[in-house]
This record gives structure tokens, C-alpha cells and sequence, in this order.
């Protein structure tokens, strides 16, 4: 097979071996699952760079607003945070990338530090949680 340039395809499962086996090799550290906080900054800038429009506002959404139906939220070792209903999503995103900013470790790992933040801004009543 080719391409529209003559150039040789690379065989699926070939491709896929290249990128997943020096991931997993012994002795290495999984990769993250999503974004750092820096990363995540990057790309929150760009979507209000762009008016909150595009792929990189839905990004920025996705992780600085998580909502209770992530895969994560149900684990009891995380955070729990209580948005008021009368709080818009886009406030709700700009107050978390705002203290993301200040966050003492761009490296960390994004939903993390939002959890911890979101917990801070927005503590739960006894007997609720996200």
C-alpha cells in the first residue's frame, strides 16, 4: 500500500509495536493518562485565545470541569467538590485554570491538581460529594 506520494505505508500491527513497546518495557513508568497541568494550561490558553470555541475550549472543559460520569470520579480516594447550581460551566473553568496557574507543579498531573482545586473552591456539605 501507499500513499498519494508513493511513499511505502508502515503495516498497522508494525506501527503499533514501535509506539507500544518501549511504553511498557520493565522499568519504565507508565504514561500519564492525561494531560499535565501544564499541558492543560497550553491548551485552556488557546481555547480562550480563541473564544471559548474549538477543540481546545472542549479540552480545557473536559478536564478543568470534570463532571460526576468520568471513569474516575466514583473512586472514594479522590477529592469531592460541590458546584453551585447557579455557577456556569465557563465560571467554573476559569476559576480552576486561574489557580491552576498558581499551582506549585506544572508537572503534576492535571486531574489531580483540578480535584484538589475543585475541592478547595467548591467544599461539599457534609453527606455530598461531586
Amino acid at each position: 500500500m501507499y500513499f498519494a506520494d508513493r511513499r511505502r505505508r508502515v503495516p498497522l500491527p508494525a506501527l503499533l509495536a514501535a509506539i507500544l513497546i518501549p511504553a511498557v518495557s520493565p522499568g519504565r513508568e507508565a504514561p500519564a493518562a492525561g494531560p499535565t497541568v501544564e499541558k492543560l494550561l497550553e491548551v485552556c490558553d488557546r481555547g480562550f485565545a480563541h473564544g471559548n470555541t474549538g477543540l481546545d475550549a472542549a479540552m480545557c472543559e473536559w478536564y478543568a470541569a470534570p463532571c460526576a460520569c468520568r471513569a474516575h470520579a466514583a473512586d472514594a480516594r479522590t477529592e469531592h467538590w460541590c458546584v453551585p447550581d447557579n455557577e456556569t460551566i465557563d465560571d467554573t473553568v476559569r476559576r480552576v485554570v486561574a489557580r491552576l496557574h498558581r499551582y506549585g507543579n506544572p508537572a503534576a498531573a492535571a486531574d489531580a491538581a483540578v480535584a484538589q482545586i475543585l475541592a478547595e473552591i467548591y467544599p461539599c456539605p457534609i453527606g455530598r460529594g461531586k
